[in-house]
């Protein structure tokens, strides 16, 4: 089930990420904050099923105490890579 729901809602993540990322550097933060692109409702709550999806994998290999934490890792490197160059961006 957790990989299901990664594969549906993971490349929705991207897609927000990689267009707020875009226009950060185009038009900086107020005009990210002006565009509707980014404030798609639908969107951006379905892409926050990634985040379900994570804990569902966690959670299905918590016998694998490594694979867990592999998955962890890797959802924390993610976000805090995004939210670093979203900051570094609109600064």
């Amino acid at each position: 089930m957790g990989y299901v729901s990664l594969i549906l809602f993971f490349p929705l993540k991207l897609y927000i990420d990689s267009i707020t990322l875009k226009l950060s550097l185009q038009s900086g933060y107020w005009g990210l904050l002006d565009s509707q692109v980014t404030t798609n409702g639908i969107l951006v709550t379905l892409s926050d099923f990634y985040i379900v999806s994570v804990a569902l994998l966690i959670i299905g290999n918590k016998s694998d105490k490594k694979k867990s934490k592999i998955i962890l890792i890797l959802f924390l490197l993610y976000n805090f890579i995004m939210m670093f160059l979203e900051e570094e961006v609109n600064i």
